[in-house]
């Protein structure tokens, strides 16, 4: 995805939670998708998605897309892509449980080896 579609700001929250969630080594790429390209349970067109395709082999992970990325859609397909055999209720709660703590000491120890007291 390129100009106004992916913003730097995107790409750096990209960067930072694939750090954070030791997913480093892949290559993360957004694919934007229009919304007719994606059906429904009733088979109808026109739905709105986000979801990511892996390929462990290579370490390659496409997040797909019919709309602008929000942080806690990078968060979440990436805990996907980390856990691939959680069900989508413990993706839902880790997302979560990751963008309430990212300032907190987990983070902080993270970054600075050092946890606070």
């Amino acid at each position: 995805m390129a100009g106004k579609l992916m913003s730097n700001k995107v790409l750096r929250k990209i960067k930072f939670w694939a750090w954070t969630l030791d997913l480093d080594h892949f290559t993360i790429r957004v694919e934007l998708i229009l919304e007719l390209q994606v059906t429904g349970d009733d088979g109808s067109p026109g739905r709105e998605l986000v979801g990511v395709e892996v390929d462990r082999e290579r370490f390659v992970a496409s997040i797909v897309t019919t709309r602008k990325l929000r942080e806690d859609d990078i968060v979440h397909e990436l805990v996907h892509v980390r856990n691939p055999d959680w069900h989508e209720e413990m993706v839902a709660h880790e997302t979560e449980s990751l963008l309430v703590s990212r300032d907190s000491n987990y983070f902080e120890a993270r970054t600075t080896g050092k946890e606070r007291v």
